[in-house]
């Protein structure tokens, strides 16, 4: 049996027992006090702060979730963290999120989709460290979600615009995209960042990245050309030009059309160009080939004239051999018929040999006034005096109106009337002179 304490041993064990809830006391003081700290930052930070036990379950929802999600804490707690997943990627979202927590382990920055209360998808960055119990098992979780859902979607935007410029720049055809940025250290001040691959079958150029070999296979008409739009480049931000390069693996020269543009930095210099080369080979070939085909036509033509001119000038001559012919004819019936068929009509003949002559004489006027129609008054033997009468008879002026602007008699202007018409084969016809005459000039 034990003997019992001695009065100085109880005030001892009363004194340790006092100090040890006076401890206590001020241990849970502090744990309110650290507790409500938390309370405070849980309830004001942007973040949504959570806890969940080791189910998966929230025991614990900061009022932010309001903002996030759009529900209540209350609404909150109870539920499972998976509940809220959008449903096209709730049930590997859960895998991953249970097998992250059987790790034990903290977890930073695991992307998810959630359903905002309102239907609207939230993404969410969610960090988290577990929570254990005074037994070293697993309680839960206690973390933190924060609304990334713009950040998200300008990331997503920002990634589908650089695979279709991917794709595009792979798929380019007969054109090349290309980015340069402005670099001092760089022979040309300026260096490639990057360019799609039909770059090299373009130019023939092995190292497209390095900027200072586009141009060393420049047609020698171009480079100087080439130097000087490039240095305004550095003014303008603009570059187009056409030029010609030579391709090393095809063995041709190839015509490229380069064109780009250019930011500036606030020092002035360029940040960036973005630019854009494109094969125009086939298009300038056909130009070429039209010119060439422009340049045989002109010459064709040219000929044609030369061709026509030279015909011209045979169909002229034809005309003037023609009309030598005739008055050939006019002048031979003239001499050579004419004064032998007055003598005939004078000598004593027949009725049957006068009918014959008759007839000769009616075809020789129908003859020689077919020939004289197309000749012009000066080539029918009219003599300067007849000239005159037959253009004042063209102008329409009567035998009395002539005579007194000629200051010749009535009879003489009469006489030479007679004699124009005889001249012209229609004497004894009634045939208006001024018509026939009029009717010559147009003919000749």
């Amino acid at each position: 049996m034990k003997p019992k304490p001695s009065y100085e041993e109880l005030i001892k064990k009363v004194r340790l027992l006092e100090r040890e809830a006076d401890k206590r006391r001020r241990i849970e003081a502090q744990l309110k006090v650290s507790e409500g700290r938390f309370r405070d930052i849980a309830e004001n930070a942007l973040e949504w702060i959570w806890e969940i036990d080791s189910t998966g379950r929230y025991t614990y929802s900061s009022p932010v979730v309001k903002s996030v999600l759009g529900y209540e804490p209350n609404e909150v707690v109870g539920k499972f963290f998976y509940d809220f997943f959008h449903p096209d990627e709730k049930e590997q979202l859960r895998k991953n999120a249970l097998n992250t927590f059987s790790k034990n382990k903290p977890f930073r920055k695991f992307i998810n989709r959630n359903v905002h209360k309102d239907g609207r998808p939230v993404v969410l960055l969610t960090s988290g460290v577990p929570l254990f119990d005074s037994r070293g098992s697993l309680s839960g979780y206690r973390g933190a979600d924060t609304d990334i859902t713009d950040q998200y979607n300008a990331e997503e935007s920002l990634k589908k615009s650089q695979e279709h410029l991917k794709s595009l720049m792979e798929s380019a055809t007969g054109f090349t995209i290309y980015r340069l940025v402005y670099d001092p250290a760089s022979p040309h001040s300026l260096r490639v960042v990057f360019i799609s691959p039909s770059f090299v079958d373009i130019l023939g150029i092995p190292e497209p990245m390095k900027f200072e070999t586009w141009f060393d296979f420049v047609h020698p008409d171009d480079v100087d050309r080439l130097n000087l739009a490039n240095q305004q480049a550095f003014e303008t931000q603009r570059f187009d030009q056409v030029y010609r390069t030579y391709h090393p693996v095809k063995d041709e020269w190839r015509w490229i059309h380069a064109i780009a543009t250019g930011g500036t930095r606030a020092d002035g210099w360029n940040r960036y160009v973005n630019g854009i080369m494109i094969d125009i080979t086939q298009k300038q070939q056909a130009f070429e080939h039209l010119k060439a085909h422009e340049r045989e036509l002109e010459s064709k033509t040219k000929e044609l004239e030369k061709m026509n001119t030279a015909l011209n000038v045979l169909l002229e001559k034809r005309d003037r051999d023609k009309l030598e012919l005739e008055q050939s004819i006019m002048l031979n019936i003239k001499e050579m018929v004419t004064p032998y068929f007055k003598k005939l009509q004078k000598s004593r003949l027949n009725d049957a040999q006068q009918e014959l002559l008759v007839l000769i004489d009616s075809n020789l006027k129908e003859i020689t006034s077919k020939l004289t129609m197309k000749l012009s008054i000066p080539q029918l033997g009219l003599s300067s005096a007849e000239i005159k009468v037959a253009n004042h008879v063209k102008q329409g002026k009567n035998s009395k109106e002539i005579a007194a602007l000629l200051g010749l008699s009535f009879k003489t202007i009469k006489n030479q009337r007679n004699s124009i018409r005889k001249k012209l084969g229609i004497s004894g016809r009634k045939i208006n002179l001024r018509s026939y005459l009029l009717a010559l000039d147009e003919k000749s």
